[in-house]
């Protein structure tokens, strides 16, 4: 064999391994691709809180009505105010759980149907130090998480799998871990006024917490679900404030 013909075939090998190296790296990226486009519908499928509400009305008077016969339901009887006072049953963070919650309670509630709340981001930093957007990222993240753990709690609590002392006792420990993401956040903003409708709503928060934790006794199941929804939506509402 010649020079040529050697230095010609060896050439031809690498050129065919580099070809081969360019198809893999081009199948991964083509596979990334193809996992962000998949990713991108379940991300989007996460962006609302879902309720289930009893009815809305255009009076507050009419809402309190409907609350206090759900609450001797056993419901959250929870009014939330958005152009319309909603009288809300249940929260869930899956559009499906909602749907079975309508679901298996629409033989008994006719007028029941789903309403849902878009996810606020922190989008505004603007006039905030370092300091506070830290604190108030963590908060973010933190109520996050406690509200899908919460939902979990409620779902079991709903379809009577979980009593409440048990729940009590799973509340204690999300509000102790809760306690110092809380407080660093208030330290955070000190004595400025400006913050004072985020600080209600984080205050709301832990106040919710705490009414889970204490009185277990005198909790009933329409208090319990009650102060979940308020959880939820101090959470989204303390969001808004960005």
């Amino acid at each position: 064999m010649s020079d040529y013909e050697f230095n010609y075939s060896h050439y031809k090998k690498k050129l065919n391994k580099k070809n081969n190296n360019f198809s893999i790296i081009f199948l991964v990226i083509i596979l990334l691709l193809g996992c962000c486009v998949y990713l991108k519908p379940l991300d989007l499928k996460n962006n609302k809180l879902y309720f289930i509400q009893a009815q809305e009305f255009q009076t507050y008077n009419d809402a309190k009505n409907l609350s206090q016969e759900v609450k001797k339901n056993g419901f959250a009887g929870y009014i939330y105010f958005d152009k319309n006072y909603h009288v809300l049953i249940s929260f869930h963070t899956s559009k499906a759980d909602a749907k079975t919650t309508l679901k298996n309670l629409k033989s008994k509630h006719k007028n029941i149907s789903i309403f849902y709340l878009e996810k606020k981001g922190f989008l505004n930093e603007k006039n905030l130090n370092k300091t506070q957007i830290k604190a108030i990222t963590n908060f973010k993240n933190k109520t996050e998480k406690i509200s899908l753990e919460l939902e979990n709690y409620h779902s079991s609590f709903f379809n009577n799998s979980l009593d409440l002392k048990t729940l009590s006792i799973h509340i204690e420990n999300i509000k102790n871990n809760f306690d110092k993401t809380h407080t660093k956040l208030i330290k955070s903003f000190d004595n400025n006024s400006k913050f004072n409708p985020a600080k209600k709503h984080a205050n709301n928060m832990l106040k919710s917490l705490s009414n889970l934790c204490l009185n277990v006794n005198e909790l009933t199941p329409s208090s319990a679900q009650y102060e979940i929804i308020n959880f939820v939506i101090n959470q989204h509402q303390f969001l808004s404030c960005f």
